[in-house]
This record gives structure tokens, C-alpha cells and sequence, in this order.
């Protein structure tokens, strides 16, 4: 396994913008594990990306109930203080769900001869979810770290990852707690795979 770390949408506007919201209450509640696994992906070398929603304000997805927000150029579309990336690590601005829509993740994972992606951010039932299944269809392995992800509701969150526990995409597919991650790396050698920053 070759990983990369992908962080989605751990934001100022989501996470910091309105502390009594439920969603940005749910957030906050992962930021300590999300460090947790950057730290186990700095450890092994892989390469981290930081997948971050950058809208337009007139931009087709805002035609829906959701109201503007992380509008590119603003402090809201920044990453929050308590993940702030490393030098070297990957800043990729989206302007949909998916991480891979329209960007060229796709593209810089095969350079660097990623081969499976470790998902983590906000939220689960949308651009987690919407990135694994691109994640799946431009062929890479995907593993959602469930204890890392989340959405308004904690519970939800579990729900929806119980839907993905045990499908016909496994091995493809696999929802992990980040403990078993790291039990998984510790077994297997890492050692032959490092990130040089090179893109």
C-alpha cells in the first residue's frame, strides 16, 4: 500500500465561523484525531492533501438551500490553525464535492505513485463520500478513516459508515478507525516509500 492523506473541507467557515452549530461542534470533535493520522502520515513520509471547497459566490452549487460560504480569496475558505499543512504538502482548491471534479488530484497521485487514499474532513454524507467513489472510479483504493470523518450528526456519521463497512467493493473500499490503521502500517514495511514534495 502506497497511501495519501487526504484532509476535506476542515475549514474556517465550517469548523471556527459559527461555534454553536451542530456541524462546526461535530468538527471540531475530530480536529484531535485528523492530527492524530497527520501525524501518522508525516511518520511514513506519504503524501498529504489538504482538499479545500474555494466557491464563487454566484456559483451553481449555492442554487440549492445551502448559503455561500468558503468563498475563495476570504479567510473562511482557509484551512483551520489547528491543521495547518506542513511545507511540501498539497493545498487543492475545489469548487464541487469531490476532490477529483474538474482538479487534477488524479493526476498528481499517479506522479507521486499513490495508490490508495486515506480519507478524513467533513462532511460524510457529501464530499467524503463523493470523493471515495471518484476516488474509486480513477482506481484508487480508497480507505475512509470513520473516527476522522464526520457530519452534523455523530450518529449519522455512524450510520453511513456502516453502509460501507462490508460491500461487494471491499477490499476497494474499506472504513477503518484510525487505530486499526495505524495497526495496519506498523505491520506492513513502509520503509521503501517516502514523498520528496516533487509534483
Amino acid at each position: 500500500m502506497k497511501p495519501a492523506i487526504i484532509v476535506i473541507d476542515m475549514l474556517k467557515d465550517s469548523v471556527t465561523r459559527d461555534p454553536s452549530s451542530q456541524m462546526a461542534r461535530e468538527a471540531r470533535n475530530i480536529v484531535p484525531k485528523i492530527q492524530e493520522l497527520l501525524g501518522i502520515g508525516r511518520k511514513y513520509g506519504f503524501p498529504i492533501v489538504f482538499a479545500c471547497d474555494s466557491f464563487r459566490t454566484d456559483d451553481f452549487i449555492f442554487k440549492g438551500r445551502g448559503k455561500p460560504t468558503a468563498i475563495a480569496g476570504t479567510e473562511g475558505a482557509e484551512i483551520i490553525n489547528e491543521l495547518r499543512p506542513h511545507r511540501n504538502e498539497i493545498i487543492l482548491k475545489k469548487r464541487r464535492l469531490s476532490a477529483f471534479f474538474r482538479t487534477d488530484l488524479d493526476l498528481t497521485l499517479t506522479r507521486l505513485k499513490v495508490d490508495t487514499i486515506v480519507l478524513s474532513g467533513i462532511t460524510t454524507q457529501f464530499c467524503v463520500l463523493a470523493t471515495a467513489f471518484d476516488g474509486i472510479s480513477s482506481d484508487f483504493s480508497v480507505i475512509m478513516v470513520k473516527d476522522c470523518c464526520t457530519c452534523h450528526r455523530a450518529d449519522f456519521n455512524d450510520m453511513l459508515m456502516g453502509m460501507y463497512q462490508n460491500t461487494v467493493l471491499y477490499p476497494l473500499l474499506r472504513v477503518m478507525e484510525i487505530h486499526e490503521l495505524k495497526e495496519e502500517l506498523e505491520c506492513g514495511s513502509q520503509s521503501d516509500y517516502s514523498f520528496s514534495g516533487t509534483i
